[in-house]
């Protein structure tokens, strides 16, 4: 089969007997298959169209959450509403350094606080502050971004998620990425967990890349398919997510394509909390789904550990923050 990010036929069958564990939705048995090239790794018969919108039926980003009830879409962010509200965060007084001794002496809090928000510089375009989240699901994010200031828009291809997110006044629209039309309107765009859902994932970074601004800022996740929990886990990984995860990356291969779509100042995020839910996930679905044996658990943790999963490449995740060039 011909690879979809690098267009080699040098490809490989890598596991088959993908089942949906996530919904009760029906789907026949899937394959992923590696290119030998770039490392890409694809599902073999992806599902499309309707087939594809019916697949998310009961999925997490459809869940209704109420701007009412809560602030930034979880209610824990309350504690530190005026970290958020800019009253410490963009601003430079004595307020804004006692803060930010006070979060770094407890440790992982202020990367906890960032990575809520996605790791937006407050160094962007104050004036304009325009933010895209491609895959905005339900708008929780939405919410986080638009309560620090930026003037916020979200697409899904999911009505179900996009009419939950519109309910909460967010500015939010059921489109495909490529039909925007649009180019250098954005000051930043966020796509966290949405890359793995598209068959084309080249041409969505460089519709991303032309949609920024120069010096404009770009935050991606997705899960990374060399993982310690892809290789012990192999089916019940909750990274797979058959059928709707379509395509996967590793740190080498989306760094790599990041960089020939022209993205500079590339820093990969050492998301470890991230990393354990997707291991915690995983457990879960195993022991739904597969054995009750619990000495097979004690067996697999240990095979787990022995993979050292806090090293950053066998991280759950891949997370980079990278920017346009400020002069192109």
């Amino acid at each position: 089969m011909k690879c979809n990010l690098c267009g080699s036929k040098e490809t490989q069958f890598l596991i088959g007997s993908l089942k949906d564990l996530i919904t009760s939705n029906k789907s026949d048995d899937g394959s992923l298959i590696k290119c030998r090239n770039c490392g890409f790794v694809f599902l073999e018969n992806p599902l499309k169209g309707k087939d594809l919108v019916d697949a998310y039926q009961g999925y997490y980003t459809q869940k209704e959450i109420s701007k009412k009830d809560l602030y930034m879409g979880d209610k824990r962010f309350t504690y530190f509403k005026d970290f958020y509200s800019g009253k410490y965060l963009y601003k430079k007084n004595l307020g804004s350094l006692f803060f930010k001794i006070f979060t770094r002496l407890i440790p992982g809090l202020n990367f906890l606080l960032l990575k809520a928000i996605r790791f937006l510089p407050s160094n962007l375009s104050l004036k304009s502050r325009q933010m895209l989240d491609i895959g905005c699901g339900n708008g929780q994010f939405l919410m986080r971004a638009k309560s620090i200031g930026f003037k916020v828009k979200g697409i899904d291809f999911d009505p179900v998620a996009v009419k939950q997110a519109v309910k909460n006044d967010l500015n939010a629209e059921c489109i495909e990425l490529l039909d925007i039309k649009e180019d250098s309107i954005y000051d930043a765009i966020t796509i966290s967990h949405v890359i793995e859902h598209i068959s084309n994932p080249g041409d969505y970074i460089e519709k991303i890349y032309n949609l920024l601004k120069p010096n404009g800022f770009l935050y991606i996740a997705t899960p990374n398919i060399e993982s310690s929990g892809f290789k012990v886990f192999k089916n019940f990984w909750r990274g797979i997510d058959y059928p709707r995860h379509i395509c996967f990356f590793s740190h080498k291969t989306l760094k790599s394509e990041l960089e020939k779509r022209g993205f500079v100042k590339l820093e990969i995020v050492y998301d470890l909390p991230q990393s354990i839910n997707i291991t915690r996930s995983s457990f879960k679905l195993l022991k739904k789904f597969g054995t009750k044996n619990y000495f097979f658990y004690s067996k697999l943790f240990l095979k787990y550990l022995l993979t050292n999963p806090f090293k950053l490449k066998n991280h759950e995740v891949v997370v980079i923050k990278a920017f346009k060039p400020s002069k192109i």
